[in-house]
């Protein structure tokens, strides 16, 4: 097992996460803040990103950019669980077909740890769009 820690408090009357690596994140239910739910929300899609990256780095596929829209599900009844969370990859001019992204794609779900650590929970589907 990895063991690892987090600290969170209070500060300036808003919520501060420290990681590790002590970084500072500052979240809370004020306009200028990201809720805990959307941070969620980026873990997820945030994990799977990086590692489409790291796939497409090492398969040695080059592409001008890559744009991921995310939506997501919540329940209407409290406590308002997500349920699903969709990400769509946009990959501007790849140097590889559409078939070998979604083999890259069935990659990047199998080595993503956040999306193996909620999959029970939460849905998670993954597309990827060629962009000209």
């Amino acid at each position: 097992m990895i063991e690892r820690h987090l600290d969170l408090n209070e500060h300036e009357g808003k919520m501060r996460g420290t990681t590790r690596k002590n970084v500072n994140i500052s979240f809370g239910s004020d306009e200028d803040q990201a809720s805990p739910v959307e941070l969620l929300v980026m873990s997820i899609s945030g994990c799977s990103y990086g590692v489409l990256r790291i796939i497409l780095e090492n398969r040695k596929i080059t592409y001008d950019s890559i744009h991921v829209d995310v939506d997501y599900l919540m329940e209407d009844a409290k406590p308002n669980k997500v349920t699903e969370v969709a990400i769509h990859f946009k990959i501007k001019n790849p140097s590889t077909d559409i078939d070998t992204l979604g083999r890259v794609l069935q990659q990047t779900i199998k080595s993503c740890t956040v999306i193996q650590s909620v999959k029970e929970a939460i849905q998670v589907n993954e597309r990827i769009t060629i962009i000209e």
